[in-house]
């Protein structure tokens, strides 16, 4: 979603990843509506992560706070 704010995970913060993985801040919020219920009622379900290719995320994502 445009102006969704979102937190790198730390195995992406590498040298050059191919693949960035990150969480919506609004992560609880979110849940419901990123993962079907199919899913999130699987026994070995526990959390949810997204990941991109590097070059995609630096198109459509920017630094907005440096927190690191």
């Amino acid at each position: 979603m445009a102006g969704e704010r979102v937190s790198i995970t730390p195995e992406t913060t590498g040298p050059l990843p191919s693949v960035v993985s990150f969480v919506p801040v609004r992560y609880a919020e979110l849940h419901d509506s990123l993962v079907p219920l199919d899913i999130r009622e699987t026994p070995r379900y526990k959390k949810y992560l997204l990941s991109v290719e590097t070059a995609y995320f630096h198109e459509h994502f920017r630094l907005v706070d440096n927190l690191a």
